[in-house]
């Protein structure tokens, strides 16, 4: 089953792990104009398990991983 997820127009900080996650081979998500992801404990974004993820024009700083 494709997933073609849009994430967008977010403020995305202080999490205990990742900020956000994708996973699977049909995953397409775009990820765009996040107004913060930040001081995340670990990655800000993370794609597994052959996820095709699109990032454009986010302020994305200060994640820990």
């Amino acid at each position: 089953m494709r997933c073609d997820g849009v994430i967008k127009y977010n403020v995305i900080e202080k999490n205990k792990d990742n900020g956000i996650v994708c996973a699977g081979r049909e995953n397409y998500t775009r990820i765009e104009k996040n107004q913060s992801i930040s001081s995340n404990r670990r990655s800000g974004i993370k794609a597994l398990e052959g996820a095709s993820i699109s990032i454009v024009k986010n302020k994305i700083n200060s994640n820990f991983a």
